[in-house]
């Protein structure tokens, strides 16, 4: 059912689930598509590494696995003399040597993935990529159907949040008038005097229901071009 076939009382109760079901007629009477189920991120797989490495002669030095390793090679390097080449001209044929004299001649621990964990680590990523580029596409397809109804969904939404807005508010004059009879020891008139007092303007809210007969002269969706 649209919105205009519904009173003021009964706007003021809808559901979301029933205010969801009237921007679904709306939506569809002008053209839009159906809303998707908003997708599922897919949880991306976190693995810690390990293993210990032992790194020794720098950056472009060795790995071995115990401290003990290490130092056999540390003690190795302090007895010989290294050197290292490098391209000479711009043939990248010939070299020249030159004594290695940033070699650093110590140990430091590194976290590395071993070979096995990253067997089971390398499948569960590529199964989340292709999961997430799933996931990219169906969430593109949401944003595209919510975007093209989107001006129909706030006009609905802001017609119910306005009949709820009027709903509590007359509640809440109802619940003040209480508290001043009841402050007034049962004397009508006086209790009557002070709530007016404070709220002038209660009995437009008072046994009145919100108006929406703005939505009844016409049909508001012919003045929404989201979905042209």
């Amino acid at each position: 059912m649209f919105l205009k076939n519904y009173t003021g009382k009964e706007v003021e109760s809808l559901t979301d689930e029933q205010v969801q079901k009237i921007i679904d007629f709306e939506c569809a009477d002008a053209g839009c598509p159906m809303l998707p189920n908003m997708p599922i991120q897919p949880t991306k797989p976190v693995f810690k590494p390990d293993m210990q490495l032992f790194l020794v002669g720098g950056w472009y030095g060795w790995y071995v696995k115990t401290l003990d390793e290490a130092t056999k090679i540390l003690d190795a390097l302090a007895n010989v003399e290294i050197w290292d080449t490098s391209y000479a001209g711009n043939d990248n044929i010939s070299r020249v040597g030159h004594r290695k004299a940033d070699l650093e001649c110590k140990a430091e621990s590194v976290k590395v993935f071993s070979p096995e964990l990253w067997d089971k680590a390398k499948s569960e990523i590529e199964s989340y990529n292709i999961l997430k580029k799933t996931y990219d596409t169906l969430l593109s397809d949401y944003n595209d159907a919510a975007k093209e109804r989107g001006s129909i969904s706030s006009w609905v939404w802001g017609i119910v949040f306005g009949a709820r807005a009027f709903k509590a508010k007359r509640e809440a004059f109802l619940a003040y008038k209480q508290n001043y009879l009841t402050l007034a020891e049962g004397n009508e008139e006086l209790g009557e005097k002070f709530f007016l007092k404070a709220y002038p303007d209660a009995y437009n809210y008072i046994n009145n229901f919100f108006n929406h007969t703005d939505i009844k002269q016409q049909d508001k969706l012919n003045e929404i071009v989201a979905c042209e």
